[in-house]
């Protein structure tokens, strides 16, 4: 469940692009949120590089926790933003993902700033996070306008002490109270 749920005429698409701009962490924010749509958050955060790619350098359609031996498919979407990750975070210059083959596979596939990988509790906080991010983007906040001729007015009887004028409607409830 999201704690802070999105606007519903926002699409996956709109999300992924703005996670997307920011210069850091887009690629990573972008893979994360798009491994969320399938997968728990204790399972992202033990996911290992070597857990989602193929002998052949393609991205698995199947993902199997190594918590409880739970199966996911992985949809074209969320393959498409996992490769899109690792060729940035293996700073890629191909579209191939066979220089990855060179390195150790076993790290962990989303890091932190201060640590090697996730923990559960702090991929949750990062979640909502970005889920506050998310929702104030997408929201459309109204703004309500200030009347200028009315300001000038308002603190003018204040520093003078003088009574503010009254409405024509406030005037009228007054004179219908005073007749009864």
């Amino acid at each position: 469940m999201m704690m802070n749920p999105l606007p519903s005429n926002t699409s996956l698409s709109q999300i992924l692009k703005h996670l997307g701009s920011s210069p850091k962490w887009g690629f990573r924010n972008r893979a994360l949120y798009a491994v969320r749509q399938s997968l728990r958050i204790k399972d992202i955060a033990v996911m290992r590089v070597q857990d989602i790619i193929n002998p052949d350098t393609t991205i698995r359609r199947l993902f199997i926790s190594p918590i409880d031996y739970t199966k996911y498919e992985l949809d074209d979407v969320v393959r498409a933003e996992l490769h899109r990750y690792l060729i940035s975070l293996y700073d890629i210059t191909s579209l191939t993902l066979e220089s990855i083959l060179l390195t150790d596979l076993s790290t962990p596939l989303f890091s932190t700033q201060k640590s090697e990988n996730f923990s559960p509790n702090t991929l949750a906080q990062h979640y909502s996070l970005l889920d506050k991010k998310l929702s104030l983007h997408f929201e459309k906040i109204e703004v309500k306008p200030v009347s200028i001729e009315r300001a000038p007015q308002q603190f003018a009887s204040i520093s003078t002490g003088a009574k503010p004028k009254k409405r024509p409607i406030a005037q009228l409830f007054q004179s219908l109270a005073n007749a009864l």
